[in-house]
């Protein structure tokens, strides 16, 4: 089953996002979703994301124009966690 970050691109939620509101809008593509609690009720949000479709989704927003990413650098957190 296809995840619903990878639908979304695909439906043009991410184009919409840039096309209405700016390229410039912050926009967080979330790699750790899984699902829970009643999201076995919804179809669309049974399916983890999966480093493929991930990639692809970040890809996708990037074709879109879309600039203001959330990158994760854990190079800070890790220098953080070795300062305490």
């Amino acid at each position: 089953m296809e995840s619903s970050y990878l639908a979304a691109s695909r439906t043009g939620l991410l184009a919409r996002r840039a096309e209405e509101i700016s390229v410039n809008c912050y926009v967080n593509i979330m790699d750790q979703y899984r699902p829970a609690g009643k999201a076995d009720d919804f179809a669309e949000l049974e399916a983890t994301i999966t480093a493929k479709e991930y990639r692809q989704a970040v890809q996708r927003a990037q074709e879109y124009g879309l600039t203001r990413l959330d990158n994760r650098n854990f190079s800070n957190l890790f220098r953080h966690l070795l300062d305490l």
